[in-house]
């Protein structure tokens, strides 16, 4: 069950439905699942540089973590 790798956006900005707006499109760009909760969305899958292309494409600023 463990071991299964996640990208998560945190610390967005912004109003609750951007959040949910926003999560939404990154799942149809990864083409993966994932949830909204807590302030984070979390996308089921290494999709990194995804997620960072379309953050700076939206105009969104962002920093990469992890290794």
């Amino acid at each position: 069950l463990g071991n299964k790798v996640v990208t998560k956006v945190y610390n967005f900005v912004g109003a609750e439905d951007d959040l949910k707006d926003l999560g939404k499109h990154l799942k149809s760009k990864c083409g993966c699942g994932g949830s909204v909760k807590g302030g984070q969305i979390l996308l089921q899958g290494d999709f990194r540089a995804i997620v960072q292309k379309e953050l700076t494409t939206m105009g969104y600023k962002h920093k990469l973590s992890g290794g």
